[in-house]
């Protein structure tokens, strides 16, 4: 099966696929989008608490609760237990 052509003035990398593009334009923002909630957390909430180091804390949440929430989502209901990945 072919693929096919580039637009007229692109090309694309040897063995990429179409659809490649977007998905790599997806992670980007998603790697941007993660530690922009946590500056934009930790200056709603520094005025708040009593230091900046309980300010870092919670704003050091919001990633680890993505990361947490990812790995949940990405498990199947009904697959065995041990296809979890710390086991």
């Amino acid at each position: 099966m072919s693929r096919p052509a580039p637009l007229p003035g692109r090309s694309w990398p040897a063995g990429a696929r179409q659809g490649d593009r977007g998905e790599r334009r997806r992670r980007a923002l998603q790697a941007l989008a993660v530690p922009a909630v946590s500056v934009i957390a930790y200056f709603a909430v520094r005025s708040a608490v009593g230091s900046d180091a309980a300010g870092l804390a919670i704003a050091g949440a919001v990633p680890a609760a993505y990361a947490i929430v990812a790995v949940l989502i990405r498990h199947r209901v009904g697959t065995p237990c041990c296809t979890w990945p710390w086991r």
